[in-house]
């Protein structure tokens, strides 16, 4: 259950990413509104990682997942559900933080609950990533569906898998972590790091 979550997870991971490009035609953005909803979307996704990354290390997964789910469907639900665009920009950040919890945390679900073939696992989670960009863009732009409604979908579905997620408990046994502060004073003293960031 947990491993079919994940993917769904990571599904609407994509339809996240993709959404400004499917629904901005519709909406009526110009490319200058459109660079704007996009860098709050990734600064929220940064952010969203970093921590929720960390923090998979010694908290439940699920319940990570759970809480990103949750924050994802509320913002899928108010994203331009009024015209103002300041507040979307908000809500922008809002769905970058949703999704950038999946990012930091359903790998390494995946990684905790399979014993073999994680590589497999992993790809194919990543896989849906590109499978929910595309079913979106095709959703919106070729069938030339509703993007208002398409988006209250999207907000239910990931409301019943926070709930899936908030239900499902990790078979993992909490072991001793080091802290966040320790953890990134291990990360600092790697050059290849920043030669990564770069």
């Amino acid at each position: 259950m947990l491993t079919g979550s994940s993917f769904l997870a990571m599904f609407f991971l994509g339809v996240g990413t993709n959404i400004i490009g499917s629904a901005s035609n519709n909406i009526g953005l110009d490319p200058f509104q459109i660079g704007l909803l996009i860098t709050f979307q990734n600064i929220g996704f940064i952010l969203s990682v970093l921590v929720s990354g960390s923090l998979a290390d010694s908290r439940s997964k699920p319940k990570l997942l759970g809480i990103g789910s949750l924050i994802l469907a509320v913002s899928f639900y108010f994203y331009y559900l009024w015209g103002s665009f300041v507040l979307n920009l908000f809500i922008m950040l809002v769905i970058g933080i949703g999704i950038g919890t999946y990012e930091g945390v359903a790998d390494a679900l995946l990684l905790e609950i399979q014993d073999r073939k994680q590589s497999v696992f992993i790809t194919i989670n990543h896989f849906f990533v590109t499978f929910g960009a595309l079913m979106i863009a095709f959703y919106l732009i070729f069938l030339q569906m509703n993007w208002r409604r398409s988006m209250t979908q999207s907000a239910i579905l990931v409301g019943v898998l926070a709930v899936l997620f908030f239900l499902q408990k990790s078979s993992i046994t909490k072991t001793e972590q080091s802290t966040w502060l320790d953890r990134y004073r291990t990360i600092r003293k790697g050059k290849v790091v920043y030669i990564l960031f770069f």
